[in-house]
């Protein structure tokens, strides 16, 4: 992953939407390269079947890093940590936009889902 690339991801990613209110585009490649490198680790999620396969993708990574180095790891709830993308919706799932996906925290995401409390995400 190199910087002309994440650009153009952020470019395809926004596509018609505005940039949403907690990205903000590194300042420089050398910021943008310390980001990737903070961000473009595996999360520890555990899932299954295609959902699963999805987020272990290739694809899936590049857009997870590219919405947590815009976040700068920052929760876009509460202002914490993010360590975690949720999905704010799978309408665009393989292909999503911005608008579809929010940094968080472990503890806004199980707000976010208090169907799974308990359930390892």
């Amino acid at each position: 992953m190199n910087p002309r690339m994440f650009i153009a991801e952020v470019a395809r990613m926004i596509g018609r939407d505005k940039m949403p209110p907690w990205a903000k585009l590194p300042k420089d490649e050398n910021e943008l390269r310390f980001l990737m490198s903070c961000y473009g680790r595996e999360p520890g999620a555990r899932f299954t079947g295609r959902y699963a396969a999805y987020l272990s993708s290739p694809e899936w990574r590049w857009r997870r890093l590219v919405v947590m180095v815009l976040a700068r790891g920052v929760c876009a709830d509460c202002g914490g940590r993010a360590v975690q993308v949720h999905h704010l919706s799978y309408k665009r799932r393989g292909a999503e936009s911005l608008s579809d996906l929010i940094p968080v925290c472990d503890e806004c995401h199980a707000v976010r889902h208090p169907e799974k409390a308990g359930v390892g995400t």
